[in-house]
């Protein structure tokens, strides 16, 4: 658990998604977490420990890729996987990844340090298609740009202080997705950032991961 004052369970589960209707294929991993013990369908430990939401995560994604799928894999995971740490751990393993931007999250565009929402303001967007949201119909703008990731990782601090760490740069892709009204109305946004960045490459199966109580 996170908290002392949790209560109830954690649940990651990983889940197959089709790049191309985004349907759910199957369950291929799934972890639940109590007040005194970590219970996985992957992994050999008799007595798992309990770890972070996203070295709980890592784990999985590098079990998940040991499966040699016959198809690529991209892993999505939403705002909490913005970690720069462990953005750094998947590059390591080679392994594909996109993740929401947190609002504080700051990359490199052009040579300058700026907030991912500040990078956006600067692209010019794309009317892709339309569709619905909130049960009403609008259009889907987006715009992308290469970025790079340079900023230190801060570990957590809840046990004890640790020092900023700072590590090799990462470059990725920011995607920038909004829902508009027909009159112009941003109804929606999403700062995406993905280090997937030859879309040539078809036929990926997607990885949804995600934790919960």
């Amino acid at each position: 658990m996170s908290h002392k004052t949790d209560i109830g369970y954690d649940l990651q589960s990983s889940l197959l998604v089709s790049d191309c209707t985004g349907k759910p294929i199957a369950p291929v991993a799934q972890r639940l977490v109590t007040a005194d013990m970590s219970h996985a369908t992957y992994g050999l430990e008799e007595n798992p420990q309990i770890k972070a939401h996203l070295d709980e995560v890592t784990d999985s994604m590098k079990w998940i890729e040991r499966q040699t799928f016959e198809r690529p894999l991209v892993h999505i995971i939403d705002c909490e996987a913005d970690s720069i740490g462990h953005i750094r751990q998947w590059e390591e393993e080679k392994i594909h990844w996109l993740t929401r931007s947190r609002i504080s999250s700051h990359v490199e565009y052009l040579g300058e340090l700026m907030r991912c929402e500040q990078v956006a303001a600067q692209l010019s967007f794309t009317k892709t298609r339309k569709v619905r949201y909130k049960g009403k119909q609008c259009w889907q703008w987006v715009a992308e740009t290469p970025i790079r990731m340079t900023r230190q990782a801060k570990p957590s601090q809840k046990k004890q202080k640790k020092p900023a760490i700072s590590g090799d740069t990462v470059n990725a892709r920011l995607v920038v997705s909004r829902m508009l009204s027909d009159s112009g109305e941003v109804l929606a946004s999403w700062l995406l950032i993905s280090n997937v960045m030859d879309l040539k490459r078809r036929k990926l199966l997607s990885g949804i991961t995600g934790a919960g109580k």
